[in-house]
């Protein structure tokens, strides 16, 4: 069923008035592969300036949210460690939390993984220092596969290094009971006007092989947002999500109860958002051509 098409404003300060928080998306907001985007730097750098309370949610899991922090200094946009999630952060936390008995995880993915596993306490086994051999695997082998007795979740987001063997030992682990948790589910990014496949095209492969659905604790699930709210005492009738992809950034704002806004910067164009609001799903309280 059709829905009512979006507000279209000139950015986000057409808006900031009416909302106190604000909890941005990274990649495809403040840029878009090595293009910075400017008018996003600028609007932040006012809202800030007016004492809105800011934060920066991304599902990129490559880097901890340490390096996002630089990342986003070296563009101008001045903030502190903890207003910072990388999806990467995001499952350590979770972990952590919700899932005490967990010590040690099997990790398909970057060191930004192991680094915010490591900040918790938790030990890991890490796939590209261990299995970075790919090579054919017979039944037999994979069946006689020596695992680690003391994993208890699985860790995957993207992996540039990712093969068979991984994927193997990955399915085994979830298979032996350890929780299957995902950074993320996202298809691709864009980059030079192409999509880049994603963390998703990872899971979704160990997933299919071991028929097993995992957590998801990055975008679209509300589970950051949440805390954030809690934890910084904010109203979310006063707060609105901006990103620009609607099976996520929007998702996530639906699902965390918060206005949303899309920005036209990354891997959402006029047609998908036409095809959003024809088929009714995830569609954004406003759009821009950018923050």
């Amino acid at each position: 069923m059709a829905s009512k098409f979006p507000q279209k404003v000139k950015n986000l300060l057409e808006l900031k008035d009416k909302y106190k928080a604000f909890f941005f998306d990274m990649d495809g907001v403040y840029w878009n592969g090595s293009h910075k985007i400017q008018n996003a730097i600028d609007t932040y750098q006012q809202l800030k300036k007016e004492g809105k309370q800011c934060f920066f949610i991304t599902n990129n899991s490559s880097r901890s949210r340490k390096t996002y922090v630089e990342k986003l200094r070296a563009l101008g946009v001045e903030t502190e460690e903890e207003r910072v999630f990388a999806a990467s952060s995001i499952a350590a936390y979770y972990i952590k939390n919700n899932l005490p008995n967990v010590k040690k995880c099997y990790v398909v993915g970057m060191k930004g993984i192991c680094e915010e596993l490591a900040n918790y306490g938790i030990d890991y086994i890490w796939s590209n220092e261990h299995h970075n051999q790919s090579k054919e695997m017979t039944a037999d082998e994979f069946e006689n596969l020596k695992l680690d007795s003391e994993v208890g979740a699985v860790v995957v987001g993207i992996n540039y290094e990712f093969n068979y063997a991984m994927m193997a030992y990955a399915s085994s682990y979830i298979q032996n009971g350890a929780k299957f948790i995902a950074t993320n589910e996202d298809k691709y990014i864009m980059a030079g006007g192409k999509k880049m496949p994603g963390g998703g095209t990872i899971v979704n492969a160990i997933a299919f092989g071991c028929d097993t659905r995992p957590l998801i604790t990055g975008k679209p699930n509300s589970f950051v947002v949440d805390l954030l709210c809690n934890q910084y005492n904010i109203n979310k009738s006063e707060a609105i999500m901006i990103g620009d992809n609607l099976d996520t950034d929007i998702a996530l704002g639906q699902n965390a109860g918060l206005d949303t806004l899309l920005v036209m910067t990354g891997v959402t164009d006029e047609n998908l958002l036409k095809k959003t609001v024809e088929e009714g799903l995830f569609v954004p309280t406003y759009y821009a051509d950018s923050a």
